[in-house]
This record gives structure tokens, C-alpha cells and sequence, in this order.
């Protein structure tokens, strides 16, 4: 209560100021226990006895200060910087970035060769498309490119940074299942030699061991 109305009152300070409007307070140390009587059906919650406190004391009592706060940098976040990184080098490329949900059609994931059974499904969709939370950004991704080549687009290169999630990844402590982040890169035409060139660029731009990217392909 102090530290959201920036006083120092003592806890018995606090405990007549309820009693006085006859709240039935218990106080052991610093420590209150109270009890609204019945016809205060608008003390719900704890900051309801905090605003209960101010007004009882005086809003025009607190004191006028701002709140402090440090000028302390917040920290480096890696995981985001590289994924800005990543914008960056493939943008340089001549990619283009798409933003596509989380949640897919069954037959996005088959069409991208993936199996439904590894896969969650929602039992309140609110779509009837939307029924599968996708493994990785693959089938969402090439689900643009199709609707690219359809729209007349014949070369174009595209991307995105995404999260998927997998039942063999497994949940975490709180039930809740495991995140993995995932950039896919698609190209309409180049085949082999356009796929490597891009991710060698990659690899360059982002100090990786090139033979070991070359390996990989």
C-alpha cells in the first residue's frame, strides 16, 4: 500500500483509517487482514483497499513526485538481433519477407509434406482453415508462393521468421508446448544454384564457416 501511494504509514495507521469506515481489519505486524462489510461490493480486488487507503488518507496528501526510474539500458536481446540480422541480409538479397499465422489447414501441411499426426489441433478453431497450430513456417510459406505463381508472379524470392511448434518437441514445465524458431527461404525459379548462392550470402554476412554451409546443401 505504501509503495503504490508513496507514503510510510504504519500499519496500524492504515488499519484505523478501514476501521473507520468499518472494515473489520486484523493486524499482525505489518501484516493486515481485512473484511469489507457487505454493502462495499465495490472492494474486489487488493488495489481496491490501495485506492480505499488513498482516498481515506487524502489524495491530496500523497506526495507529488514522479516516479523514479533508472536510465540503465535494457539488455542486449541476441535472439532478436540476429533475427533482425537475418531481415536485414535476405532484404540485401533481393528477398521479400511475408507474416503468415500460426495456425494452418490440414491440407497446407500435407501439401508441404508434413504429417498432421505430430501436429496440434485446436478444438476451438476460429476458423474451419485454421484448425492446425504448423509445425514450422514451411507450409504456410510455400502456401504464398502458390498463390504468387497463380497471380502471374513467375521470379520472386521470399521468406519469413516464424515460430513452429512440434508434439515431439515436447511442453515445458508449465504444460505448455515448447516454441522453435524457424527461417525458411523460398525461390520460385533459380533451382540448386540460386538456393546456394542465397545461403552462402547468408553464411558471409553472417560470419559462418562457408564450407560447412556448402556441406550442408
Amino acid at each position: 500500500i505504501n509503495e503504490r501511494l508513496g507514503l510510510s504509514l504504519a500499519a496500524a495507521d492504515i488499519a484505523a483509517l478501514l476501521s473507520n469506515v468499518e472494515f473489520r481489519v486484523n493486524e499482525t505486524g505489518d501484516a493486515l487482514e481485512y473484511e469489507a462489510p457487505f454493502w462495499r461490493t465495490d472492494i474486489e480486488i487488493p488495489e481496491d483497499i490501495v485506492e480505499e487507503v488513498g482516498r481515506l488518507y487524502g489524495f491530496d496528501k500523497l506526495p507529488q513526485e514522479l516516479p523514479r526510474r533508472t536510465l540503465k539500458p535494457a539488455p542486449v536481446n541476441p535472439g532478436r538481433e540476429l533475427k533482425q540480422k537475418l531481415r536485414e541480409v535476405l532484404s540485401r538479397a533481393g528477398a521479400n519477407e511475408v507474416l503468415t499465422y500460426s495456425f494452418v489447414h490440414k491440407n497446407v501441411l500435407e501439401r508441404a509434406g508434413q504429417n498432421a499426426d505430430d501436429t496440434y489441433q485446436l478444438s476451438n478453431a476460429l476458423s474451419p482453415d485454421l484448425h492446425y497450430l504448423r509445425r514450422t513456417v514451411l507450409p504456410s510459406l510455400l502456401d504464398k508462393v502458390n498463390a504468387n505463381v497463380r497471380a502471374g508472379y513467375g521470379q520472386f524470392a521470399l521468406f519469413e521468421i516464424g515460430k513452429g511448434h512440434k508434439k515431439a518437441a515436447g511442453v515445458d514445465e508449465q504444460g505448455v508446448p515448447i516454441e522453435q524458431q524457424y527461417l525458411s527461404l523460398a525461390l520460385s525459379s533459380g533451382g540448386f544454384y540460386q538456393a546456394k548462392a542465397f545461403t552462402e550470402f547468408i553464411a558471409k554476412e553472417l560470419g559462418l564457416d562457408g564450407s560447412a554451409v556448402r556441406a550442408a546443401i
